[in-house]
């Protein structure tokens, strides 16, 4: 009766698996032997989403021997690794795994090992976010932005759309922090969010300044800070777009 010897074989970073259908042993007229088996695996791998929500990643799974050495055990990577046309991965897209097989050394145990790694590249798709995020938060944006047309008259006007949209802004914030992740660092989405408070709040300092300038010697200060903050309050959005997303 004749026996296959099956090493043993684990995934870097598991956390869970679950296997589905017998093993089955397909032999060719050659004598090769193909183990085929279908599992589910839930593996972990560390991504960098400072470039959110314009970040690309290239997910990696190794596959090593959990106690065999190079001696007796080595990988050759074949061209029949692929994915399926239909992922569940909403939000990203999955470009074509490559495969590749080498040895090394593994973290706390000695000799060289077998391994067998597979790369994935992942794209978010970052127009959702635009539309979700960006446009919504631009909009407030410019609503506070409406403050600079107020007559100096309307102080009443002009402080009630500066409120308004500093409410409103962070009302917003606080109903994105569910849909964004959770880090510890700052993302590019983050840094248009904190831009943008910036901008609002100057449109409220802006209202709160027609008070203490609202007098005869200060109009002419308040007409000047009001047709100086006409020309440059859209031209730091701008900025804060550019330094959010392109730098």
């Amino acid at each position: 009766e004749g026996r296959l010897w099956i090493p043993a074989l684990e995934p870097e970073n598991l956390r869970g698996r679950q296997a589905f259908y017998p093993t089955r042993f397909l032999v060719d007229g050659r004598g090769v032997v193909t183990y085929a088996r279908r599992l589910w695996v839930k593996l972990a791998y560390p991504l960098d989403f400072r470039d959110f929500p314009l970040d690309r990643h290239r997910w990696k799974v190794t596959v090593w021997p959990v106690s065999s050495r190079t001696d007796e055990i080595v990988f050759h990577a074949l061209r029949v690794t692929g994915i399926n046309e239909r992922l569940t991965i909403q939000g990203w897209h999955v470009g074509e795994p490559r495969a590749k097989a080498s040895t090394g050394p593994r973290v706390a145990r000695a000799g060289s090992f077998a391994r067998f790694d597979v790369e994935l590249p992942l794209e978010r798709n970052w127009g959702y976010h635009a539309w979700k995020l960006g446009v919504p938060l631009t909009l407030i944006v410019l609503m506070a932005y409406g403050v600079y047309f107020i007559p100096a008259s309307a102080v009443p006007q002009q402080i009630g759309l500066g409120m308004t949209s500093m409410l409103t802004l962070i009302a917003y914030m606080l109903t994105l922090g569910g849909t964004l992740p959770r880090i510890g660092y700052l993302t590019r989405a983050d840094r248009f969010f904190v831009g943008s408070a910036v901008l609002v709040f100057l449109g409220l300092v802006k209202a709160v300044a027609a008070i203490a300038l609202g007098q005869k010697e200060g109009a002419r200060i308040l007409d000047r800070l009001t047709g100086w903050g006409r020309w440059v309050f859209p031209v730091a959005i701008l900025a804060n777009l550019a330094l959010a997303f392109l730098f």
